[in-house]
């Protein structure tokens, strides 16, 4: 392994425990666990969240195993959590589920427009008043206004534009004109890492662009912008295609952008090209994180799913896209992987009980006894809601979930059963002929949204 890597989660330690556990993973090898070096009792760890832009869930990890770094840290080095799931799979409202572990519709951003999000309460706000240092680097919220530094933050980078591009530096408009957008967050956010201060444990919230797919006035775009120095990267020139069994280039009616014409599956060469920058920015986070010399947590994720062809959705705001890729790396935790159902509400909940804070505002539930060895079964269900968008003119949908089956309610008087174990991909519509199944799931999945509504009103 890697010395700073090493060094960085050797010294990781959570207050909760002066010994680290090791978490039970299904896949655990004894001979690839981390270094369990002790730390310090007492000392409150540092947590790094490196988050991408639309990266799709893949069972083999094609991608993310052609990024060094990130295959070392995390891959090889932590814990995936296979059954990980967005509420409301588009950017604003997951990320904002995830800074404050709320359902969509008690936090109300519903679409990406960040106005009704109330952002004092959030586990960063939480972390700071408990004396964190907090710092984030990169995409904040959809639309957001940086002008003014948003509560629980000592310092921003927050990006404004990726055109020219241009951010929000502590509310001060900055442009770096002819620099790739994400380039320049992996030197601020290295930067700021460096910087922070050494007598206080540390919130670093470091947010690329990759893989988002491009920006165009014209034809429609399904391929991420890639850095000049990584098109045509070795290291991702092989990469097989994704064609998963429910895969198909026919449009499906409910979605708004038309399937490209790939036939043999959706391209991940560019895919994998864009966050080559993205690898680069965690070797250089997990050398600056050593040589500050303090407990540390690593947690990678996407900010929602894709779908990526599969039943002939092409991107996010769709049932397919729930799913996304989640890893944690830490003190004696044992490289492998969990099934264990989790929600990303369940983020905040869980990043404030590594330091022994709660957050009473939230819904999602702490998944921390996973994380220290301990006894944990994930969720017996978890909800799901899309609201329709009348900026997008996407239907609108919601849905329960459940380890063995899935429910889903269209807005256009259209339902759809599953069950998860014989059918993963959601390829036999159960409805008719599990209809009390059905009525049960529907009628669970109303008690959650007006539990949701009863939280938003009150």
């Amino acid at each position: 392994m890697h010395r700073a890597l090493a060094l960085a989660i050797a010294l990781g330690l959570a207050t909760l425990s002066a010994t680290p556990a090791v978490a039970q993973s299904e896949t655990a090898s004894p001979a690839a666990r981390l270094d369990e070096a002790a730390a310090p009792a007492g000392v409150a760890p540092d947590i790094i969240v490196v988050m991408v832009d639309d990266l799709g869930y893949l069972p083999d990890q094609r991608v993310l195993d052609r990024l060094p770094h990130t295959r070392e840290l995390w891959l090889d080095g932590g814990l995936r959590f296979e059954q990980m799931y967005d509420q409301s799979p588009l950017c604003a409202p997951s990320r904002v589920s995830m800074l404050t572990g709320k359902n969509t519709l008690n936090h109300g951003v519903v679409r990406n427009d960040p106005r009704p999000f109330d952002d004092s309460q959030t586990v960063t706000a939480a972390l700071q008043q408990a004396g964190y240092h907090t710092y984030m680097a990169g995409k904040y919220l959809n639309r957001y206004d940086g002008s003014v530094v948003p509560p629980g933050w000592d310092r921003t980078f927050m990006l404004k534009s990726e055109a020219r591009p241009s951010f929000w530096r502590d509310g001060r408009s900055v442009a770096y004109p002819g620099r790739f957008s994400d380039d320049v967050i992996r030197q601020q956010a290295v930067r700021s890492l460096r910087r922070a201060p050494l007598d206080q444990p540390l919130l670093a919230w470091v947010s690329m662009g990759a893989p988002h797919v491009c920006e165009s006035d014209g034809a429609q775009c399904y391929e991420p912008e890639v850095m000049p120095r990584d098109q045509g990267a070795q290291a991702c020139a092989t990469i097989p295609l994704s064609r998963p069994p429910s895969y198909t280039i026919r449009t499906n009616p409910l979605e708004v952008r038309a399937m490209p014409p790939w036939p043999a599956g959706w391209r991940l060469r560019r895919v994998c090209e864009s966050l080559l920058v993205v690898d680069r920015t965690v070797a250089q986070l997990v050398a600056a994180q050593a040589e500050r010399d303090r407990p540390a947590w690593f947690i990678l994720l996407s900010d929602n799913g894709v779908s990526w062809g599969q039943k002939g959705f092409s991107l996010k705001h769709t049932p397919p896209a729930t799913r996304a890729p989640f890893y944690v790396a830490g003190p004696g935790l044992a490289p492998g992987s969990t099934t264990a159902l989790t929600s990303k509400i369940d983020i905040a909940p869980t990043m404030a009980a590594l330091v022994g804070l709660e957050l009473p505002w939230a819904d999602g539930t702490s998944f921390l006894p996973l994380l220290r060895g301990e006894p944990f079964q994930g969720r017996s269900e978890l909800l799901e809601v899309m609201p329709r968008s009348n900026d997008l003119g996407y239907a609108g949908w919601d849905a329960l979930r459940t380890p063995q089956h899935r429910f889903i309610r269209w807005d256009i008087d259209q339902r759809e059963l599953y069950d998860l174990a014989a059918d993963p991909w959601e390829q036999q519509n159960l409805v008719s002929e599990e209809p009390a199944l059905a009525a049960r799931m529907e009628a669970r999945l109303d008690e959650l949204l007006a539990a949701s509504a009863s939280e938003t009103a009150s």
